[in-house]
């Protein structure tokens, strides 16, 4: 069974009348904390947390279980977003205007003199 690529395959997964669509689509939201790495501690507890409850009674036209699957989705974007930050940061675990090494860039202008007086 094909894993969801996409927030809208991960709803529609979700939504399906399918149990084990439903099953597949959570346990890919908790796959791909393993799988991204870059994904910040606290979001990697918040999923955990939230899969660890499993797939509620399905209704799909309730609006607790609309909101559950939003829920997951919304994870699910938040989990790809945090990954794309990374890389446009061109290497994985570098916060924005940090070098390799951990230290900040040297700036790009030069200090300013004081005058002499």
């Amino acid at each position: 069974m094909p894993t969801p690529t996409t927030s809208q395959s991960m709803r529609a997964d979700l939504l399906a009348p399918e149990p084990i669509k439903r099953v597949y689509a959570l346990h890919a939201l908790e796959v791909e904390l393993e799988l991204e790495g870059a994904v910040p501690a606290r979001l990697v507890r918040e999923v955990k947390d939230f899969a660890a409850r499993g797939v509620p009674y399905y209704a799909p036209h309730d609006p607790d279980y609309c909101e559950w699957v939003g829920k997951a989705v919304t994870y699910w974007e938040r989990m790809h977003a945090g990954l794309q930050n990374e890389l446009q940061d061109g290497e994985l675990g570098m916060q924005p205007g940090m070098q390799s090494h951990g230290r900040r860039k040297a700036p790009t202008q030069a200090p300013r003199r004081r005058k002499a007086g």
